[in-house]
């Protein structure tokens, strides 16, 4: 059995690693190291009210788009940014994974994929 996992941090791994896995996965040696997107993304939610003030788990229709406009426009100051090859939207179901291709489609919005989460497991 394949038991590395290179994709995922190591904090977001283990729920699954201990649930499902019963601990056998190992993490990469790489996925916790900081990087571009990394950087980028913990700069963009430790300022933004999206993730923070309004207390929301997730994002309403009307408020996606915009959300992903504001992150693919930020950038640190030492030039770290997110692009649209970088980000992964994972919808709970088919319907809603149409829903956000015709949303994000019709703004002209780029991402690399968007799977269902039977899909990304």
């Amino acid at each position: 059995m394949l038991n590395t996992n290179y994709r995922n941090h190591s904090a977001i791994l283990d729920l699954w690693n201990q649930n499902v896995y019963g601990g056998a996965l190992q993490v990469g040696r790489s996925n916790d190291a900081p990087d571009r997107v990394g950087n980028a993304w913990d700069a963009f939610t430790s300022s933004r009210h999206y993730f923070r003030g309004l207390g929301v788990a997730g994002l309403r229709r009307g408020s996606s788009a915009p959300c992903l406009v504001s992150l693919y426009q930020f950038e640190r100051p030492q030039g770290d940014k997110i692009e649209p090859k970088d980000v992964m939207i994972i919808s709970p179901y088919r319907d809603q994974r149409a829903l956000v291709d015709e949303v994000l489609g019709e703004h002209n919005i780029g991402f690399n994929e968007n799977v269902t989460v039977d899909a990304a497991q």
